[in-house]
């Protein structure tokens, strides 16, 4: 079934979530803040396998490894308060979907 989930974000340098594939390629990540929490929404298929995306979060200037630049896909930046978050996600293992 191919539906929209929620998935929190941490606020925190580096973190894994588990999300249903099927379609990485199609559907871009969306990252916003909801009642003051920071979520990320995708459209998944729920029939596919469960896959590892790992997000990256940054500041504004702090400093952005160069190989971070290269293998990681900027998701979304975000207004939190007085900061400015930087989000980059890298899909670590994927499963197929029929």
């Amino acid at each position: 079934m191919i539906t929209v989930h929620k998935f929190p974000i941490q606020r925190t340098f580096k973190q894994v979530i588990k999300i249903h594939g099927g379609l990485e390629t199609t559907d871009p990540f969306k990252i916003m803040r909801q009642d003051g929490e920071i979520f990320l929404w995708k459209i998944v298929d729920t029939e596919c396998p469960l896959l590892e995306l790992e997000v990256l979060t940054f500041g504004t200037g702090q400093e952005i490894p160069y190989n971070t630049y290269l293998e990681y896909c900027h998701i979304e930046s975000i207004i939190d308060g007085q900061y400015v978050w930087h989000f980059f996600g890298k899909i670590l293992e994927s499963g197929d979907c029929e």
